[in-house]
C-alpha cells in the first residue's frame, strides 16, 4: 500500500511500480486530496512550527489504518526514524 500525498514524482511512481512488479505483491495506492493537503502544508509552513510534515504524517497513518480496517488486515508493520522523528534533534 502506498499513500500519495501529492508530492510523488513520475520517477517515484515508476520506481514503486517496478518494485511491486519485481516482488509480485499486491499494490494499492491511496491519493490524498491535493488541494486540502496543499492548504494544510502551507498553513504549517507559515506557522513556523518545527514539525512541518505533520499533515503528511497524519494523512499517511489515517489512510493506512482506514485501509487496514476496511480490508480486515490484522497486522500493520510500520517503521520509524528515531534519529529525527518524534524528537527535536539538538542540531535543530
Amino acid at each position: 500500500m502506498h499513500v500519495d500525498a501529492g508530492f510523488n514524482t513520475k520517477l517515484a511512481e515508476s520506481n514503486i511500480k517496478k518494485l511491486v512488479e519485481k516482488l509480485g505483491v499486491k499494490y494499492h495506492v491511496i491519493k490524498i486530496d491535493w488541494e486540502e493537503m496543499l492548504d494544510l502544508q502551507v498553513a504549517f509552513l507559515k506557522s513556523g512550527v518545527a514539525n512541518c510534515d505533520v499533515p503528511q504524517d497524519m494523512a499517511f497513518f489515517a489512510a493506512l489504518y482506514a485501509y487496514a480496517v476496511k480490508n480486515n488486515v490484522r497486522y500493520v508493520l510500520t517503521g520509524s526514524n528515531f534519529a529525527t522523528e518524534s524528537i527535536l534533534p539538538k542540531a535543530w
